[in-house]
């Protein structure tokens, strides 16, 4: 019987599928490529790729700041500290 998949479940395979995607465009670019500019104020496939994962981290370190709030909230609610 196949697994019945829930919204989070496509959503974590529909952004797997993505970043499998990217490393393997990313991966057959040459350095010049990836470091490349249309202008001097412009940033490069690299840059833009950096900050999209600083971005991804601060996001998931923020996540994990409301689950960790939201649990110590229902500690309390339910006398647990």
């Amino acid at each position: 019987m196949p697994k019945v998949m829930n919204a989070n479940d496509v959503l974590i395979d529909l952004l797997e599928d993505n970043r499998r995607r990217l490393h393997r465009v990313i991966g057959e670019m040459s350095d010049d490529l990836l470091h490349w500019t249309p202008d001097p104020g412009a940033n490069s496939i690299a840059v833009t790729r950096y900050q999209c994962i600083q971005m991804a981290l601060l996001d998931n370190v923020r996540h994990l700041g409301e689950i960790f709030s939201l649990r110590a909230m229902w500690d309390r609610r339910n006398g647990v500290i």
